[in-house]
């Protein structure tokens, strides 16, 4: 259970790096709350795994697009 809360931490955290956000920026273009992102990363709560997905989705297509 510890690796993949690890693995789900690491991958919004990847995401968030493609786009040269900080973790406020990120939090705030994804309309999430700071705090949430905040735990997601640091590992003290679990990314529901529908949520990496639409992150990762975001990301890729506003990165495909020249948004970000």
């Amino acid at each position: 259970h510890k690796a993949i809360r690890r693995q789900r931490q690491m991958c919004i955290r990847e995401d968030r790096e493609q786009t040269n956000m900080n973790r406020k920026e990120f939090a705030e273009w994804l309309e999430i709350p700071y705090r949430t992102m905040q735990d997601w990363e640091r590992g003290v709560s679990e990314v529901p795994d529908y949520v990496l997905n639409l992150i990762a989705y975001k990301v890729k297509n506003e990165k495909e697009k020249g948004n970000i």
